[in-house]
């Protein structure tokens, strides 16, 4: 999946200390959602700070404990949090409310998936929407084609909710 561009992102916001909560490390799809964020930040002109790099194993309870860790260890927390999956977002909407802090008010959170979860939080995640039927298609497309692609993209969509605001 590609990954917005920057002027839709936290960067877009005027965010520079933005975090990423990944998937599971091998996994294709963490590891393409992890490339992005990098090169989102690059083409923002923000540095990448390895401590701003959690993996959150697609699971709500470790993103919890990632963010609680990245927090735990930071003088200057970040102001934004891109995770990997929403799921995973309403970890860091856990661990961030744990510490008396306010989406978006104090951090800016974007998740990936656009689950009912996200729309369903408080305050409604602004999430990456993939076009699940439009994949659906695509693969099976590739099942009963005699020479199915190695590789497709399609596109995804921002969906700008309220977990978002400017730094």
């Amino acid at each position: 999946m590609r990954a917005p561009p920057p002027s839709t992102s936290s960067a877009g916001l005027g965010h520079e200390r933005i975090a990423i909560i990944t998937g599971h490390p091998g996994v294709p799809c963490s590891s393409e959602r992890r490339a992005g964020y990098r090169n989102a930040m690059a083409g923002a002109g923000l540095k990448v700070d390895p401590r701003w790099e959690a993996c959150g194993n697609f699971q709500m309870h470790d993103a919890l404990q990632a963010t609680r860790a990245m927090f735990d260890e930071l003088s200057e927390p970040p102001t934004a949090i891109f995770a990997c999956s929403d799921a995973m977002a309403l970890g860091v909407y856990w661990a961030l409310a744990e510490r008396g802090l306010r989406v978006p008010d104090d951090v800016s959170v974007v998740g990936f998936d656009d689950s009912p979860a996200a729309y369903h939080a408080t305050p409604a995640l602004t999430t990456v929407r993939q076009p699940w039927p439009e994949l659906g298609a695509a693969g099976l497309a590739a099942l009963v084609s005699d020479r199915p692609p190695a590789r497709m993209e399609i596109e995804t969509t921002l969906i700008v909710r309220a977990g978002t605001a400017p730094a």
